[in-house]
């Protein structure tokens, strides 16, 4: 059987109209909620922690704490069949360069012809 947190529109619904259906969704939506929790927070909730780190400088302990999150982003979107979102892997991006005494690259300016 399909993971029901993949199922959209009448599949949801006949889903969960089944005997145990609303029990097994909940069970689906509990274990995407642990796949996706970093010392029992979302991932999603720790971004806040990163830019303070980040404006800190503390480039080490955002990649540690980045790494973390994008290891439970990825184990809950492999899960669930969603994508992980992009935010993460270019925030890790950033503070690996600007540890590496990289500066970001800023985007220019579109030109006028």
């Amino acid at each position: 059987m399909a993971n029901p947190l993949q199922l959209r529109g009448v599949a949801l619904s006949n889903f969960l109209s089944q005997p145990g259906g609303l029990q097994r969704y909940e069970a689906a939506e509990r274990t995407k909620k642990e796949l996706g929790s970093v010392d029992g927070r979302h991932y999603s909730q720790y971004v806040a922690e990163v830019k303070r780190l980040m404006k800190a400088g503390d480039y080490s302990a955002a990649i540690v704490l980045l790494e973390r999150l994008i290891a439970a982003a990825e184990a809950e979107t492999a899960f669930s069949g969603d994508s992980v979102p992009p935010w993460y892997g270019t925030a890790l991006t950033q503070a690996k360069s600007r540890l590496n005494g990289v500066s970001p690259v800023k985007k220019r300016p579109k030109r006028k012809l």
